[in-house]
Formats: C-alpha cells, structure tokens, sequence
C-alpha cells in the first residue's frame, strides 16, 4: 500500500527577479497595497538590496507615510551612497519636510555630480533660503553665476533670492535684467513692485509708467497709473477723457473701471456740466461695447443716460442689464421709477410684477406693483398688494408711509373715501407728518368731499414739503 502512495511534485520556488517584476507590476496597474506587501516580503529576504527599498520609498511618499519613506530612502542610500536618484529623491523629501539642513549634504553631492543641471541649484538656494544662511545661499548665488553666466535663467534667479532675503542687490539685478532686455516689460514690472513693496512709490510709478511705453494696454500698469493719477490736476474732463484706453481695453477688470467712474457719475448728477455729460456718455458707451456681456457695464451707461435726461435710452440700458443679472433690486428701483415717470403702463406693470415676484422681502416692489395695478383700474388686487407690501416693510415707516399714501389714492379712485381718509391719516402720522405726497393725496380728498379749503391748505403743505409736481395741480387749481 506504501508503495502505491502518490508523493505530489514540488513546486519551483519563485525567483528574487520574479518576484520583482511582479511587485512592479502591480504598483504600476496602482494595487498600491499589494505592491508594498510584495516589495516588503522581498526586502525581508534582502536587506541589502537597494532597489528594492527605494521602490518601497516611493510607494509610502505616493501614501503619505513620512515615517516609512524615510526609513527606505535612508536604506537605499546606505547602500549606495553616490546613486544620483536616490539622491534626489531624498534631497526633495528633506525640503518637502522643510529638514534643511540635513538636505545640503545630498544637495552638494547632485551638484558635484551634475554640475550643468539647474534644479540642483535651485534647490540648494532654496534650502538656505529655509536656514535663512545668507552666506550658504550666497554660496549658490555664485556657483549659479559661475557656471551658467549671467543668463537670463540666473539673474531671475539670483533676483528671486535677494528679494526674498530682503537684500538691497535685487534691485541692482533687476536693473541688470532691464539692460540686457530692454523690451521685456515684465522686467520693469519686477522692479515696480519690488519699488512698491520697499514704500518708493514714486519710483514705483515711474517704472510703471515705463511699462506702458513698451505695452500701452498692460493690465498691472494701467491700474497702478489709473489708482494714483493726480485727477485733480488733470482737469476732470479731460482726465476722464485720458481713461478711454483703459475703458476699452478688456483685459483690465471692469470693477476698476466702474469704481474710477463713479465720483464723476456722482458729480454729474449734481452739476448740469455738459462737457462732463459728453464725457460720460462716450465713456459709458465704450464701456458696454467693450463688456457687452457685464451687467455691470451696461447698469453704469444707464445711470449716466438717466443723468443726461435720455430716459428712453436709460431704460433700455436697464433693461439689457437685467437680462444679464436680474439679482440687483436698485436696477429694477430705477426702471421702474422711470417707466412710471414716462407713463409707460405695459411696462411698468410687466417689470414691476417680475419684481415683484422676484424679491418678495423688497417692500418697494409690493409699491410699484400696486400702482401698475391701480393705473390698470384694478384697485382690489392692488389693495392686497399694499396690505402684504405693509407686513413686508413693518420697522420702516418711511415705506409704511407711502404704501399707505398708495393705499388711500386707490380708495379715492373709486369713491372709498372714508377709506381713503383713514389710510392718508395713517400715512401722516407714520411720517409724523413730512410725507408731502400724502399731503396731496388729502388735499385730493377734500377736493372730492367738496372742502375746498382744506384742500388748499392741503396741497402748500404738500408744496411746501417739495413736492415739486404738485405745481400744475395749484394752478389748474387757482391756488397761489
């Protein structure tokens, strides 16, 4: 029976390079784990071998593990030394780890090694950076300069380091960078700011303004000049009128722009200046033909048309604006304060439900949908907007007030004039009595409850508050 017993063939023991390659394998289709499992079983069978090891460096970097790729790096060097990829290997882990000190002495080893290759530079100069060792970075500063020259690679590099250190010489190497390429404007724009950062303003400017002679439509330099120009020296308009390269130059951003536009916007709408108007008006249309598609463009180019009395013209502005953004109430404030100012019904009463309905927190868009409403004669609808409207603008009286003087005109219109009376009271009393439309609407109800007086004194009151459209009324009217 013995003898008939069947003894299983043994299994040939994989080989070292078999083994090998199929650890390789599997990190390279990213079975990450598995491939460690594999690197480990073979680096317990050999310690010494260094390939291994600096596979497994690189698998615990790839995971994070600081620890374990140190452990294998400084394996893999113990073994051999003067390899230049585990050299650089280990180098890049030190400086990641900030561990400068420890990683000048591989550092110097890769640049003895490879003399012509820069990235070793590089990276000695930023480790003394990290020691904060002038003398070893000047150092590198000169072996850069020794074997490369003063290309242009070295005096950017060699600025990079000065600045950083806070050495006065970045200024004189980024002369030197100026001389050897007079049309490179980011040259100029590095000593600007280099000027700008050490509090030399002046300087700084003057530099800037170097660099729109080399690129007249440069970003950085035509904000530096635009943000500090003397404007008052520069005459108002004719300054304004100096900014129409920068308002048609696209690249510069369109906030700059507005913010540099608004003071003049702001002094238009006081003073009837028409060379400023002109000025404005060319600006503003340049301004949306250059961002046609920022809502922002085209809301400034409206404001400055309904400054310019072009109304018609404004509310198309507006209009434009918010089919690009609709989220801005004011847009739909002055829109809707011009259509009713030009009696458009159709449109005061599409836009004014659009916002209405967009912005239910917004007490004035309760307002001016309600008077669409009562314009359109109905006047129940229009009661529940301003009784919601009311609720909505509760804390402010101001609101309260005029959607109660709202109120009271709807009544009237349809003989409630008891109702009116009571809602034109409560807008007095909300306004503690400085609401000079309310004071119209009274002196309309005492016209209509044939109080002729009292309607009088009605409406100089509300004159004498600044309702300025109340004055054809007082002549219709015989009143002086």
């Amino acid at each position: 029976m013995q003898g008939q017993q069947i003894v299983p063939p043994q299994q040939e023991k994989a080989s070292p390079e078999t083994k090998y390659i199929e650890a390789k394998k599997l990190q390279m289709i990213g079975q990450l784990d598995r491939a460690i499992e594999a690197f480990e079983t073979l680096y317990k069978e050999d310690r010494q071998n260094d390939v291994v090891a600096f596979d497994l460096a690189k698998a615990y970097d790839a995971k994070g593990d600081v620890l374990l790729t140190r452990k294998y790096i400084e394996s893999a060097l113990k073994n051999k030394p003067e390899n230049i990829w585990y050299n650089d290997f280990y180098a890049s882990f030190l400086l990641k780890a900030d561990e400068y000190r420890t990683a000048i002495g591989p550092l110097d080893f890769l640049i003895t090694s490879n003399p012509l290759e820069i990235k070793y530079h590089d990276m000695a100069i930023e480790a003394s950076i990290g020691l904060k060792d002038k003398v070893l970075g000047q150092k590198y500063i000169d072996q850069l300069k020794n074997i490369f020259g003063t290309s242009e690679r070295v005096l950017t590099r060699t600025f990079e380091y000065y600045d950083v250190t806070n050495d006065e010489r970045a200024l004189t190497t980024a002369n030197d960078l100026i001389l050897k390429y007079p049309n490179n404007k980011n040259y100029l724009k590095l000593k600007a700011r280099w000027l700008n950062q050490h509090n030399r303003k002046e300087e700084a400017i003057a530099v800037f303004k170097e660099v729109l002679r080399v690129d007249p439509n440069d970003t950085d330099a035509n904000l530096v000049v635009l943000e500090t120009t003397n404007k008052t020296d520069e005459k108002g308009n004719a300054y304004l009128r100096s900014l129409l390269p920068i308002i048609k130059n696209s690249n510069i951003d369109i906030d700059n722009k507005v913010k540099e536009l608004i003071p003049f916007l702001k002094e238009m709408a006081l003073n009837n200046d028409t060379s400023l108007v002109a000025a404005l008006l060319e600006l503003g249309e340049k301004l949306t033909l250059t961002h046609p598609k920022e809502a922002k463009a085209h809301a400034f180019y409206a404001d400055v048309l309904y400054n310019a009395g072009q109304d018609q013209n404004a509310i198309s502005q507006y209009e434009k604006t918010l089919s690009l953004d609709d989220t801005n109430f004011k847009v739909w404030e002055q829109l809707l304060a011009l259509c009713a100012s030009l009696d458009q019904k159709e449109k005061s009463l599409k836009y004014s439900y659009e916002a209405y309905d967009l912005f239910p927190n917004q007490a004035p868009a309760y307002l001016y949908y309600a008077k669409s409403l009562i314009s359109g004669n109905k006047i129940d609808e229009a009661i529940g907007i301003l009784t919601e409207g009311g609720l909505v603008a509760a804390g402010n009286k101001v609101i309260q007030s005029k959607m109660e003087t709202t109120k009271a005109e709807a009544y009237l219109k349809v003989s409630k004039f008891d109702l009116a009376k009571s809602a034109v009271d409560k807008a007095l009393a909300l306004s503690e009595n400085k609401n000079a439309l309310a004071y119209e609407v009274l002196g309309d109800y005492y016209s209509l409850t044939n109080k002729p007086e009292d309607a009088k004194n009605a409406y100089l009151k509300s004159q004498t508050l600044g309702n300025v459209g109340i004055k054809e009324k007082l002549f219709m009217r015989g009143i002086h």
